[in-house]
């Protein structure tokens, strides 16, 4: 068996978000381009593209995020955590997976009220309710917290199914 359930959704979320990213950056790129050659070369600029191409930037980032979350690739240090017996950092890494999903299920609540705020608020440009661009943190969170947990379950069956922590770490380096 290639992978767990757990990580075949992973991947399958991780896909999904990928492509989105992909789409969002083409999307931003030209959006920028084309503001440019109606500003510079046709002397006639569009006052909506330079708005449109922040908030396919805003949104591709926040996205991002779940990508990172999934490669574990988020903030931390390694330096510090690889000095600790093995013991203190699987403690450690339980310990830094609470607080990241602590910290995204506050972002996701948070982030909900602004965007439901942002309903009053209307884009200067492009005419659409600010709820569209807000709503970018909430959904970023959600995604990035069900990353987190999917990547922990996969590591609880792995440690469970008597799997060594050591090859474990190796093969989700991998991917």
């Amino acid at each position: 068996m290639d992978g767990t359930i757990f990580i075949k959704l992973s991947d399958g979320v991780d896909k999904i978000v990928s492509y989105l990213c992909i789409a969002l950056g083409i999307l931003m790129t030209v959006t920028t381009l084309t503001g440019i050659m109606f500003r510079y070369v046709m002397t006639n600029p569009l006052p909506w593209t330079e708005e449109l191409a922040r908030y396919s930037m805003i949104w591709m980032g926040l996205l991002a995020i779940s990508m990172g979350v999934k490669r574990q690739e988020h903030l931390g240090v390694n330096l510090i955590v690889k000095l600790l017996p093995v013991t203190f950092q699987k403690i450690l890494r339980i310990m830094t997976r609470v607080l990241i999903a602590f910290f995204l299920i506050e972002l996701i609540r948070y982030g909900y009220g602004m965007a439901v705020n942002g309903n009053t608020q209307i884009a200067p440009a492009l005419q659409i309710p600010m709820s569209y661009v807000l709503s970018s943190v909430p959904v970023a969170a959600l995604v990035s917290l069900i990353q987190l947990f999917l990547i922990s379950l996969d590591e609880i069956q792995k440690m469970i199914s008597g799997g060594s922590d050591k090859e474990y770490r190796e093969k989700r380096r991998s991917i």
